[in-house]
């Protein structure tokens, strides 16, 4: 593959973020860097379903300002597979004047234009996209606050083209009880409803209650307004809670403001960039990636599908050549990062996980940090 292309030969690490200066072209390659390698490793279109051509195109429009932005595809572990796309921007990425390229953006230009001025550092934009074969059937933006302690949601509901939810997502971040950490709110004007979702991720301390007292997951999804609440999701939360992931909650209210009786429940892995070392020994035997998503299987939430997608994970470098024909050291990395819990009035649905793929650029060895991120 000489220089065009990394040989992915070599162990490596990822870093920080923060990367500038990369083309369109660099990103629509490493985009199909990863992609492609992940496709073969994971078993194709048999665990990855057959949306490739709507990946790219989503990914392609979601390009603006120099910045090549890491990605999650979402995949069911049971029934047809598929995956649809989300792209995620950090504010620490993006500079004011950032543009879309001429019919990019999917009308998101201006909420761009608004985060690029307004937001704050440790928050983000991401941008979902539900695929239907070749075509982009649906697409809904949300705010990411991570650690930041305010976000303006009048001002990310009027950017948005909604005003008028902002009460809606000022009620979603102020639902969780203690101990909950909002990380994202935003209303999804693309689909049916025009529902308003929010996630949370749960503290430390509060994890360990719950992997101690299944009821106390009841008490927390009844203070959220969940209506139904087996005792089978109790007991499923809880013993989840042991493994060494991050518990995530996401629930949904209707344009009403009423809350839905569905909860996501999801985990995630504690390493936000993983090395090759990472990746082995999270899904290697024993680790905390294997044994939820052995769980799933047990449960009958999800099919043997998730090992292929285990085995897809990756962490390697290799020289990649800049559209200015210089040569770097490009880092790719995949890692099946969270998985996830529907339910639905009660009922479990498939279970789903989410790849997230990213790249840098730099160079060493395993152990090394890399300091400029391009996916």
């Amino acid at each position: 593959m000489g220089c065009e292309q990394p040989s992915w030969a070599n162990e490596a690490v990822g870093g920080h973020p923060h990367a500038s200066g990369v083309t369109r072209q660099e990103a629509l390659r490493i985009f199909d860097l990863l992609y492609r390698k992940a496709r073969r490793d994971m078993g194709g279109a048999s665990t990855l379903g057959n949306t490739a051509v709507a990946l790219r195109s989503a990914y392609e429009g979601s390009l603006i300002g120099g910045v090549a932005p890491h990605f999650w595809l979402e995949m069911p572990l049971l029934g047809e597979a598929h995956s649809d796309l989300h792209v995620s921007y950090d504010y620490e990425e993006m500079v004011p004047g950032a543009r879309f390229a001429p019919g990019a953006g999917f009308c998101y230009q201006a909420l761009f234009d608004w985060f690029c001025v307004h937001g704050t550092q440790h928050t983000g934009i991401d941008l979902t996209f539900d695929l239907v074969g070749d075509a982009v059937a649906a697409v809904g933006a949300y705010v990411s606050f991570h650690r930041a302690r305010k976000v303006d949601f009048d001002g990310f509901c009027r950017a948005l083209g909604c005003p008028d939810d902002s009460w809606r997502c000022r009620a979603m971040a102020d639902a969780f009880p203690p101990g909950w950490q909002v990380w994202y709110v935003s209303p999804f004007q693309g689909r049916k409803g025009n529902p308003v979702r929010a996630a949370a991720l749960a503290t430390d301390k509060l994890q360990q209650r719950f992997a101690a007292d299944p009821s106390l997951v009841r008490e927390h999804l009844a203070h959220l307004g969940i209506a139904s609440i087996p005792d089978e999701l109790c007991r499923r939360v809880s013993e989840l809670a042991r493994l060494p992931l991050t518990l995530e909650w996401r629930v949904t209210m209707d344009a009403q403001g009423t809350m839905l009786d569905r909860c996501d429940v999801s985990f995630y892995l504690s390493n936000t960039y993983m090395s090759l070392t990472d990746v082995r020994s999270c899904f290697g035997t024993g680790g905390a990636g294997t044994s939820a998503l052995g769980l799933f299987e047990q449960w009958g939430i999800a099919d043997e599908r998730w090992h292929d997608v285990v085995a897809g994970a990756f962490a390697k470098g290799g020289p990649f050549r800049r559209d200015d024909g210089s040569v770097c050291t490009l880092v790719g990395v995949c890692s099946p990062s969270c998985f996830m819990m529907p339910w639905r009035q009660g009922a479990p649905l498939p279970a789903k996980v989410y790849p997230k793929m990213e790249a840098f650029f730099g160079g060493g060895d395993e152990g090394t940090t890399h300091s400029n991120r391009a996916v």
